[in-house]
């Protein structure tokens, strides 16, 4: 991405370059122009919103690009690809950021849920035919899901606010060992509350 970061960044300072490229844009028929998004360290869907705008404007990018003096960095027919096979990828873990986003709180029984959906993602997009860089990236994504977040199925509190979760009751467990183990944890939870209330 530092490529794309180098152009995009050229466009936000230059304003002769930014209205180049509005003016491409309206040649191309986009009636309301979109202005390139430079990314920022503390966010990392930003990098995916740069990456999806830069694919967005590749032919405008393309035309002014070609008639600016600036020494801008060009970029190969598969450097291109390779930036629509990442926007392809970190898609779906916006999806993902997306779906937390919506919620008024970080709700526990998602957790199992998201992981669970986004290492299945990245088993598909493992059988996809991507260039090498982008196979690279996707089994970083899947060790970063396995190591930093870990075996969360095996965590009881949070297994326990899957299962009892309308939205998802078992689906998202793997293990089935796992689920098995939840269901007697929550049965013998609940055949306590009773007892302890009849005992009053």
């Amino acid at each position: 991405t530092k490529k794309v970061k180098t152009i995009v960044s050229h466009f936000r300072r230059s304003t002769l370059a930014n209205s180049k490229l509005e003016n491409c844009q309206k040649q191309f028929g986009i009636d309301q122009p979109k202005k390139l998004i430079l990314d920022v360290t503390t966010r990392w869907n930003s990098t995916f919103h740069m990456l999806q705008r830069f694919v967005e404007l590749e032919n405008p990018l393309r035309s002014v690009i070609g008639l600016l003096d600036a020494r801008l960095p060009q970029l190969s027919v598969d450097e291109w690809l390779l930036i629509k096979e990442l926007c392809e990828v970190l898609t779906h873990f916006e999806e993902a950021t997306k779906s937390v986003s919506r919620e008024n709180y970080i709700s526990a029984s998602l957790v199992i849920v998201l992981q669970r959906g986004l290492l299945n993602v990245c088993e598909k997009l493992k059988l996809s035919g991507f260039l090498d860089r982008t196979s690279e990236v996707i089994k970083c994504l899947e060790n970063g899901l396995k190591t930093r977040v870990g075996n969360v199925e095996f965590s009881n509190t949070l297994a326990i606010c899957t299962f009892l979760d309308p939205r998802f009751k078992t689906f998202a467990s793997k293990h089935q060992d796992a689920v098995e183990t939840i269901k007697k944890l929550v049965t013998n939870l609940v055949t306590e509350m009773v007892t302890k209330k009849n005992e009053k």
